[in-house]
């Protein structure tokens, strides 16, 4: 089960790994092109700014000087200038100087068409640059000849630094790098905590299945040995009927244990799989001593069991009579089997809430190894083949929500208690 264990908690920690890098990933490079998408809307909105300043007079072609400083274009850090058809200069932001000109993305450019392109600018680094080319008018003044033409083209160029965005990339990449195993750490702490208590019931599980086989080829292979033996011995010669009849004779109760133990494999293949209580009704508390009083007759040794009704007024309980009497069957058996020769009581009384049954003996008691087992006092044991019939009992009691415990009396003997819940 540490290997089952082992396997899930790194299965489910490689997986969470691999989801933890893909969402990672996705995570930094949506951020990283929605900033880069932040950034070029912003560049085309000041593109567009630019362009409604540049003017053309009747002898001049320039921006308008009282707008073409404003602060929000400091404030983007952005780089731009304007320039005729023949690359002339006409204005430019304060850090281009020197006649250095923005690289002319989209190259011949139509007119009217903004382009957006990734540049290096050496003299300023990577920037993203976007580029229109605009005709304007002439604004005539009256009483003033023109000097230039009609229209005029101009070549409007702005960028901005990427080495914002790109430094807020690296950082979120270093935050996500760091994250990532304080978040892997996480994640596996808290799977190998779940996934610790979603095996431990397997575990408990085949524990239980590994004693129950136990206790089953052990209560099968004596007398499969017992009635092989009695078979080969009537085979080695010829014999009467009457001696094949005393053989037949002798291995009835062997086959009649068999039974027993087969129908007791199949009860506790209901219980595990849940169909134990299938089409069981509800009954009074006197119709279930009925039912063990009838069940216990037959049992070789029932003059040594005393049956104690100490039931005051009717309750009711829910569950399969069969099923409950053939789990206080086994325990009598049990000891009336390793309980000694005294005498085994069988008392059923009302408590608040419950029917309580005890079955006593006089005899050893039970083992120490039985009662220091995990789970002795819900009749789990590792002494499979003397205490067979604890682990259907307690199977059978436990499907009907009841308890069952196992504990040496003081005065002596052993004692196994039932206690199954009243309906109200």
């Amino acid at each position: 089960m540490n290997e089952l264990h082992r396997k899930l908690f790194f299965q489910h920690l490689l997986t969470t790994a691999v989801i933890l890098l893909a969402a990672e990933a996705a995570l930094y490079g949506l951020i990283r092109r929605s900033a880069y998408a932040r950034m070029e809307t912003a560049l085309r909105n000041h593109i567009g700014r630019i362009s409604s300043l540049a003017q053309v007079g009747p002898d001049v072609a320039t921006l308008d000087d009282r707008r073409a400083d404003e602060p929000a274009f400091d404030e983007a850090r952005l780089s731009w200038q304007v320039l005729t058809a023949d690359d002339r200069v006409l204005s430019s932001s304060r850090d281009l100087v020197g006649g250095r000109l923005l690289p002319a993305v989209g190259g011949e450019l139509p007119r009217d068409r903004l382009v957006v392109s990734e540049a290096d600018v050496l003299y300023l680094g990577r920037m993203l640059v976007g580029r229109v080319r605009v005709e304007k008018a002439r604004l005539d003044r009256a009483g003033r000849p023109a000097a230039l033409p009609a229209a005029m083209l101009f070549d409007i160029r702005a960028a901005i630094r990427t080495e914002d965005v790109e430094q807020g990339a690296r950082q979120l990449l270093l935050f996500l790098l760091v994250g990532f195993p304080v978040v892997l750490t996480v994640a596996g702490l808290a799977a190998h905590q779940l996934i610790g208590r979603a095996v431990r019931p397997v575990a408990l599980a085949l524990q239980r299945d590994r004693r129950f086989a136990g206790a089953a080829s052990h209560q099968l292979r004596t007398p499969l040995t017992a009635m092989r033996g009695e078979i080969d011995v009537a085979l080695r010669r010829d014999r009467s009927a009457d001696e094949y009849a005393d053989t037949l004779r002798r291995l009835a109760p062997t086959v009649a244990h068999m039974t027993k133990v087969i129908e007791s494999l199949l009860t506790l293949a209901r219980v595990e799989a849940g169909h134990l209580l299938i089409g069981s009704a509800d009954l009074t508390t006197a119709e279930l001593a009925a039912a063990l009083r009838e069940v216990i007759a037959p049992l070789p040794d029932r003059a040594r069991v005393a049956v104690q009704d100490e039931l005051a007024g009717t309750g009711r309980v829910a569950g399969d009579p069969v099923q409950l009497a053939q789990a206080v069957r086994n325990l009598v058996e049990n000891a009336l089997c390793h309980g000694g020769t005294g005498t085994v009581t069988l008392a059923l009384r009302h408590l608040p809430g419950e029917l309580e049954i005890q079955i006593t003996d006089e005899g050893a008691g039970f083992p120490a190894t039985v009662l220091a087992a995990p789970g002795a006092r819900r009749g789990e044991t590792t002494d499979a083949p003397a205490r067979f019939g604890l682990a259907l009992a307690r199977a059978v009691v436990a499907a009907h929500g009841g308890t069952l415990t196992i504990a040496n009396r003081d005065q002596g003997g052993g004692l196994a208690r039932i206690g199954l819940p009243l309906l109200r």
